[in-house]
C-alpha cells in the first residue's frame, strides 16, 4: 500500500479510528455521534481509556492519555512518532506533529528508502560528517486540503 502507516508524514501518522459506542454508553463520549474528533490519538492512550471505561483508577506509571470515560484527559498539544524498522527495511527516523505540522528527522539518510532481505542492519559506508536529514510537513486539518511539502 503506498504511503501506508508506516511512514512519518501525514498519511502515515493520520490513521482513522472509529469508535462505535452503544446508546447507555454515549454519556461516556466527549463527542456527539457521528461527529469527526481531530484530537492526537495513538495505541498508548488504548490501555487507559479501556481502563477508564471500566471505572479502574489508571495508574501513574501508564503511558497515554484516556479520551473515553468518566474522567477524559486533556487532548495532547504534540504527539511523537517513531520509526525504527519497517519490514525488511532498517532505518532510525522519529517525528514530533501537532495538528498543522509534523516534524521529521532522518538519523540514518544514506540508507532512507534502502531495502534487504535481512531484518538485521545491512552494512553502509557513513559519511565521515553525517548530518541528519530533517524535514517539516504542513499539514491543514480542513477537510481537502491537507497536503504534505
Amino acid at each position: 500500500m503506498p504511503r501506508c502507516k508506516r511512514w512519518l508524514n501525514h498519511s502515515g501518522l493520520h490513521v482513522p479510528f472509529i469508535v462505535y459506542v452503544p446508546e447507555q454508553y454515549r454519556h461516556l463520549m466527549k463527542d456527539k455521534p457521528g461527529s469527526e474528533n481531530t484530537d492526537l490519538i495513538n495505541f498508548t492512550d488504548l490501555g487507559p481509556t479501556t481502563l477508564n471505561l471500566a471505572g479502574i483508577k489508571v495508574p501513574d506509571y501508564m503511558q497515554g492519555i484516556s479520551f473515553m470515560g468518566q474522567k477524559i484527559d486533556e487532548p495532547r498539544k504534540y504527539m511523537a512518532a517513531p520509526r525504527s524498522r519497517a519490514d525488511n527495511m532498517y532505518e532510525v527516523s522519529r517525528a514530533e506533529r501537532d495538528e498543522r505540522y509534523i516534524y521529521s528527522n532522518c538519523w540514518m539518510p544514506q540508507t532512507r528508502g534502502r531495502s534487504s532481505m535481512r531484518t538485521v542492519p545491512t552494512p553502509v559506508k557513513v559519511p565521515k560528517k553525517s548530518t541528519p536529514k530533517r524535514t517539516w510537513w504542513t499539514v491543514e486539518t480542513k477537510k481537502g486540503t491537507k497536503t504534505d511539502r
